[in-house]
């Protein structure tokens, strides 16, 4: 499957996903289906310096929900769609 850009991973484009599948290798062994849920964008604060208004990144967050028998630790994982790709 392709890899997706970190510059391609926008607001926009996430926000077309809600409501689809996406893969996530939870081990060597596991892979676990989630579902994007969510996708909020953040604005700077009332009072940001120029520089950090600047900024070239979106700020946005991505919830999933997932089947309540498997728990995710925090760490990274890959993430796999079939329409974004990697």
């Amino acid at each position: 499957m392709n890899q997706v850009p970190f510059e391609q991973l926008t607001y926009a484009r996430f926000s077309a996903l809600v409501k689809t599948h996406f893969q996530v290798q939870a081990d060597a062994a596991n892979r676990i289906e989630l579902e994007l849920t969510e996708v909020r964008r953040y604005q700077p604060r009332m009072g940001a310096t120029p520089e950090s208004a600047a900024l070239k990144n979106e700020c946005f967050s991505l919830t999933f929900n997932g089947p309540a028998s498997r728990y995710l630790e925090q760490k990274m994982y890959d993430f796999e769609h079939d329409e974004l790709g990697t």
